[in-house]
């Protein structure tokens, strides 16, 4: 059996990771879209590259099957980590953390009313 780091996916995931960390480190990029913090996993009331991280890891460890607990960096349930709330964890969620951490929203394609909400998780993240 192979490692989860030696898979090609995951090799090609760490640098530009490690890039955008180094690059925003010392920014913090707030994004409160809604009252429950949309695209916030670590539940520190911000959306940053700290969650793009942590949603890294939740994605690797969802696609790994493995029978192991989520990333601890996931202070909800994993739904927390379904940003299009298509009840799948995909590099489409990863996408849209990018965008909310690093631009602060979402595109009107997939936000209409510019909440900061994607329009699919509407009913599930607005109170």
């Amino acid at each position: 059996m192979t490692s989860l780091a030696s898979r090609p996916c995951f090799q090609a995931i760490i640098p530009a990771t490690l890039a955008l960390l180094l690059a925003f480190s010392a920014t913090d990029f707030c994004a409160a879209a809604s009252s429950t913090f949309y695209g916030d996993l670590g539940y520190d009331g911000k959306v940053n590259v700290v969650d793009v991280q942590c949603l890294n890891l939740v994605v690797l460890w969802h696609a790994s099957l493995a029978d192991v607990p989520p990333p601890t960096c996931l202070a909800g349930p994993r739904a927390d980590a379904d940003l299009n709330c298509d009840n799948e964890l995909s590099f489409i969620d990863m996408i849209i953390e990018y965008r909310l951490a690093l631009e602060g929203k979402l595109p009107a394609e997939i936000d209409a009313d510019q909440d900061g909400v994607h329009d699919a998780c509407n009913a599930v993240f607005e109170s």
